[in-house]
């Protein structure tokens, strides 16, 4: 059986106030006659406007919500992680300055 998301499922899993971080790469939840769908690459805000963060062309489609990438929110938490490893091997806890 395949399961499909609801609209509201979907959008709980998306941020729909305040801004974005401006210099992150973005998920980007819309929302047309059809229904709602993620866009398959990553996005960024850029001076109010929504755009492709490879290609940097504008988003035309009707944006409902956003999320930090999928990548960038690993790539972000594996740099903390390593770099707390590299701090607990110079003897530091993660986090003190070195």
């Amino acid at each position: 059986m395949i399961h499909v998301a609801t609209r509201q499922q979907r959008m709980d899993a998306f941020v729909h106030e305040g801004e974005p971080p401006a210099d992150g790469l973005l998920e980007l939840l819309c929302e047309d006659h059809v229904g709602t769908y993620v866009l398959p690459f990553a996005c960024r805000s850029e001076s109010g406007d929504w755009t492709n963060a490879e290609t940097g062309a504008r988003i035309e489609a009707s944006v409902v919500g956003w999320r930090v990438h999928e990548t960038e929110a690993r790539h972000r938490s594996g740099m903390k992680k390593r770099s707390d490893e590299h701090a607990s091997l110079r003897g530091k806890k993660p986090n003190e300055k070195i």
